[in-house]
């Protein structure tokens, strides 16, 4: 198993992280095809319950590059995901699974993500992955290869999403 934790600070309060940024169509369209280079995203659905929870899927087709020969006989050319999760008002947090095209029974991919405050106008986020990859003498290969993926990305979106702030004037 690989855990991943990963901290970057916002340059915009918390209610502005959700709801102008994380769960904002715009944002999360051109984080995703502009800023991380996905060949395919798309929102398979997302919607607020009566608890005050939202609720979204989304799938996407990651770019795959530097991919050890292994790993790559075993995904093939293209790999896609699909991220649900639900971010409850009450516990200020985003939980994840995350289930990929290929090797979904011996995958598990599963997270939090949660802001903590550090300023009038600043947060930490932070971003807790899990990932098992359940592959005889290649698991744990392909498990560091997620995190580092997942870690590169996220880093990205860091950057991308303070220039959205800046942009925005939010």
């Amino acid at each position: 198993m690989n855990d991943v934790r990963i901290t970057h600070e916002i340059d915009c309060n918390e209610e502005t992280f959700w709801s102008k940024c994380f769960f904002d169509e715009e944002f999360t369209r051109k984080l995703f095809l502009e800023a991380l280079s996905f060949p395919v995203w798309r929102i398979l659905k997302q919607e607020t319950r009566p608890d005050g929870s939202t609720f979204r899927s989304v799938e996407t087709q990651p770019k795959l590059e530097n991919v050890p020969g292994p790993m790559k006989k075993l995904i093939g050319d293209k790999l896609s995901y699909t991220e649900s999760g639900t971010y409850s008002k009450d516990k200020r947090r985003y939980e994840f699974e995350i289930v990929p095209s290929t090797l979904t029974d011996k995958t598990k991919i599963t997270g939090v993500m949660y802001c903590e405050p550090i300023g009038e106008k600043k947060i930490r986020r932070v971003v807790e992955v899990k990932v098992e990859v359940k592959v005889f003498a290649i698991g744990g290969m392909v498990e560091e290869k997620i995190g580092d993926d997942v870690r590169l990305n996220y880093d990205k979106a860091a950057a991308f999403t303070n220039q959205w702030v800046r942009e925005k004037g939010y």
